[in-house]
């Protein structure tokens, strides 16, 4: 039963933006030797960096037009 489940989760997160699910892999990977604060502190980076990003704009288009995004990892 364990891995046809992780294999389903691991489909979800790659249906994801590229470049979102690049930079929380990273944040999770970092985010374990850092204090609480600065790991906090660099999601709030990323996100910034991220929020003008071509796809999540595409995101919150397909979102409000019920259809499937095209991430274009830009």
């Amino acid at each position: 039963d364990l891995m046809p489940a992780a294999m389903e989760i691991a489909r979800k997160i790659a249906s994801n933006a590229p470049l979102s699910v690049r930079a929380v892999k990273r944040l999770a990977k970092r985010g374990l030797d850092m204090p609480l604060s600065h790991a906090m502190d660099a999601e709030r980076y990323v996100f910034g960096l991220l929020y003008q990003s071509e796809d999540r704009i595409e995101g919150r288009k397909a979102f409000a037009e019920k259809r499937k995004p095209n991430y274009k990892g830009k």
